[in-house]
Order: C-alpha cells, then structure tokens, then sequence
C-alpha cells in the first residue's frame, strides 16, 4: 500500500469518526413502573424529571422536563428524556421523579 493509499485511509476513517461523534445524542429511553392504590397504574399521568449530583440535599445539574406525559400500561411506561449535554459525567446523578395523574 502505497503512502497515497495510506493516506486515503486514514483520512476515511478520520472522516468516518467525525460523523459517529457528530451523530451522537443525549436523549435516552426511560421505562419504569407506577402503582397506585397497591395496583398498576392506569391511564394518563404527567410526570416530571430532574437531575441531582446526591441522593439528599444534593444540587440540580439540568433543568427540569415538566409534564412528560405518560401512558400506562398495567402500571408500566416508556419516555424519552433529554436533559442536554454534559449531564452525565462520571460521577453519580439520581434521578428525581414526580407523578400526578392526567
């Protein structure tokens, strides 16, 4: 392989990763399950969501998403959140979840 060949490679490859890192999204997939009353939930409810660096007393790293809507199904539900870059770093983050029906 010549260093022309060599060259073009590399710069594909480079190419290639720009794209992927480019491509990347902060949104994930949230399931969880809600009771209420000892039961499945059922129905519509509006959910809120936050991002805390402790588990008490700890400091909010995002803004809040606000009435996410959720459908339940025998109590259980699937949401995408996006609270935006840099909110997951190494460190720990708990994640805080209000409820309330629709």
């Amino acid at each position: 392989m010549g260093k022309v060949s060599k060259l073009a490679a590399a710069l594909f490859i480079s190419f290639q990763m720009i794209q992927f890192a480019a491509a990347q999204v902060t949104a994930f997939t949230y399931q969880g399950q809600l009771n209420a009353g000892g039961a499945p939930a059922a129905g519509i409810y509006d959910m809120q969501f936050a991002v805390y660096d402790a588990a008490t007393a700890g400091n909010a790293t995002s803004g809040v998403l606000t009435n996410t809507v959720a459908v339940m199904n025998n109590g259980l539900f699937t949401l995408t959140l996006d609270f935006g870059p840099g909110i997951f770093p190494v460190a720990a983050r708990w994640l805080e979840i209000a409820v309330r029906t629709n």
